[in-house]
């Protein structure tokens, strides 16, 4: 029989080694991790080795000494007992190696199994448990060397790795900014924003479209305020929705194309949040995996439920954030989910999810959640609670590039043979607006509709573009309708809701209330793009946004776009049904001093490649 010392300092090894696989799998591609210094990086390394290094001598320790205390007459069955938590590890970090090595080389993983290549896997990670099983054990009794003396200089070694990881404390200061005593005078207003995926503006009929594709929406403006010329923040839907969720640009946020996350203070800065803390509100996120949910863009304590999820930190998390960072917390998490969804799948539990896939038309297999279930998701939580209630809901039906609408109109008797034809689309616009009527047809039947303020956004043009007009509209109980004819953006939406309920908005927040101040008819209109993966290094790079491709500025008819890869500026003119009136052209270095300095205030410098 091993001897205990020996037996910890390999359990102690084996939660190293996961944790430095996984790290490396993440730092050498983007990721999560991309957004953080290499300082943060590193100590994030350092956090994750540590912890699970602890992890698994603590498991060890609690193995050990039920197997000696309760099979001490079974030495053989002790040695086995003691090898199940590092034969776990080591079986999964073979797993996540494999599936590392043959989705690149082969583009097929664990996750792509069905049937019986599903069933190969799971014969693969029984062999691999009792591999591992009895090999530990020989391990171990080759280790026997080792004693207390080693095992001291192991456990030194870890508490360097956590103590230095805890150096990495930036968001701790701000955990509990809204952890304030609860308002006194509450608003009474639920707020519901809701909008769908790249749907332009120009393809409503309530924007003058000779189509008839928003007939809800048509009279829902007669009794509501909306803009004629809405932009968005960012060519994609991540940015645009952390836009409208904390009213910050996304070069300000650092969140434009997933992986990007929010991190520090801007995790923890949003309207739900706010609402949430200081008022009581109830708050619920239905949207899509990876790219416009809250948790995996790591916006915090803002929605009690996201997509199902619980979306306030676990006293674990809040530990994990607080003591060791965000960068380790975030690997944590990752490295947890990795090995979830995979074991799921593979036992047959649950099958992934390809979020990629499907919200680029490819899934074939992969189950996805439907319109129609985020918007039950939704009905059921507002029927669990009296409280005033925030919710955000993103549809996805009209994204593309393949559309599936319940009712065809336009497209009757064609087949989708290309991506985004204009009869789905138009279609799937259609079957948004048929969404938007059920939900207020369900929010008169439960008698709220009279005390609920209703957004209707979009996150970006059809195909990412980030010129063309979206529509929005604010639906306030008794208040009177009307038109916004000058340039709005996305993040004027936060400042504009607390404006409603009566809430002062926080110094943090950006853009303007579109309710009772006078607009700037040339205000400039911000927005970024992320660079295409494929592409080579930019010529222009600001630290801190790795993902960064384009930046792009509305003023008036002009619309420029920095080209960061070839360090060009490109001038359009936007096309308006009701043009603004003439504003001021810049030139394409007043243009880029703008950019440079904005951003250099929002902490990222420029360096050029």
């Amino acid at each position: 029989m091993p001897n205990i010392y020996s037996s910890l300092v390999l359990y102690a090894l084996v939660g190293t080694l996961l944790g430095i696989m996984e790290w490396l799998f993440f730092a050498t591609k983007p990721s999560f991790l991309t957004v953080f210094s290499t300082e943060q990086r590193i100590i994030s390394l350092l956090g994750t080795a540590g912890v699970l290094a602890v992890l698994m001598v603590a498991a060890g320790v609690f193995l050990i000494s039920i197997a000696r205390l309760v099979f001490f007459r079974f030495p053989r069955f002790q040695l086995h007992l003691q090898s199940i938590v590092p034969s776990i590890t080591l079986t999964a970090i073979s797993l996540l190696l494999a599936d590392n090595f043959s989705s690149v080389l082969l583009g097929f993983g664990s996750e792509d199994s069905f049937g019986f290549s599903r069933l190969i896997y799971l014969l693969v990670i029984f062999g691999c448990l009792g591999f591992y099983t009895i090999a530990f054990g020989r391990w171990a009794t080759k280790c026997s060397f080792l004693g207390p003396r080693h095992f001291f200089i192991t456990a030194v070694v870890l508490c360097i790795f956590l103590a230095t990881a805890s150096i990495d404390t930036s968001s701790g200061s701000i955990l509990q900014q809204f952890n304030s005593a609860v308002e006194s005078k509450l608003p009474r207003h639920n707020v519901m924003v809701i909008g769908s995926d790249g749907v332009n503006a120009s393809n409503l009929s309530l924007y003058g479209y000779n189509r008839e594709t928003s007939k809800f929406l048509e009279e829902l403006a007669g009794e509501s305020i909306w803009a004629l010329n809405a932009f968005t923040n960012s060519a994609h839907t991540g940015g645009a929705i952390v836009s409208v969720l904390t009213g910050k640009a996304p070069f300000e946020s650092g969140v434009i194309y997933a992986p990007d996350v929010l991190k520090g203070q801007h995790s923890y800065q949003s309207l739900p949040a706010l609402l949430r803390a200081r008022y009581s509100y109830r708050t619920f996120q239905a949207s899509f995996p990876k790219y416009a949910d809250a948790l995996d863009m790591n916006l915090k304590n803002a929605f009690d439920v996201v997509n199902g999820r619980s979306g306030i930190e676990d006293p674990a998390t809040h530990f994990f954030s607080r003591h060791l960072g965000e960068a380790t917390r975030l690997l944590l998490t990752a490295t947890h989910d990795r090995l979830k969804t995979r074991l799921l799948h593979i036992f047959n539990v649950q099958d992934s999810h390809d979020a990629y896939a499907e919200v680029t038309g490819q899934a074939s297999l992969v189950p996805k959640v439907t319109d129609q279930q985020r918007l039950k998701d939704l009905f059921d939580f507002i029927d669990t609670s009296a409280d005033p209630f925030f919710a955000h809901v993103h549809l996805m039906g009209t994204h593309g590039p393949n559309f599936n609408p319940r009712v065809r109109k336009y497209s009757v008797g064609q087949e989708q043979t290309e991506g985004f034809m204009p009869d789905f689309y138009d279609d799937a616009i259609v079957d948004f607006d048929r969404y938007l009527s059920e939900v207020f047809k369900e929010l008169k039947r439960r008698d709220i509709l009279k005390e609920t303020v209703v957004v209707v956004y979009s996150d970006h043009g059809i195909n990412f573009s980030t010129d063309n007009q979206l529509p929005l509209l604010f639906r306030v109980p008794g208040h009177d309708s009307g038109i916004i004819t000058n340039n709005v953006q996305s993040v004027d939406i936060p400042k504009t809701i607390l404006n409603i309920l009566g809430v002062p908005a926080p110094s943090w927040m950006g853009g303007r209330s579109l309710f009772n101040e006078v607009l700037d008819p040339c205000q400039l209109i911000v927005s970024a793009s992320a660079r295409n993966k494929e592409a080579n290094e930019p010529l222009v790079a600001f630290e801190g946004l790795p993902s960064l491709g384009t930046l792009r500025l509305i003023i008036g008819e002009s619309y420029y776009r920095w080209d960061l890869l070839k360090d060009e500026i490109y001038i359009f003119k936007v096309q308006y049904e009701t043009p603004p009136p003439n504003c001021a052209e810049w030139s394409k270095d007043e243009v880029r001093v703008f950019f440079r300095q904005n951003l250099a205030e929002a902490g990222h410098k420029l360096s050029m490649q």
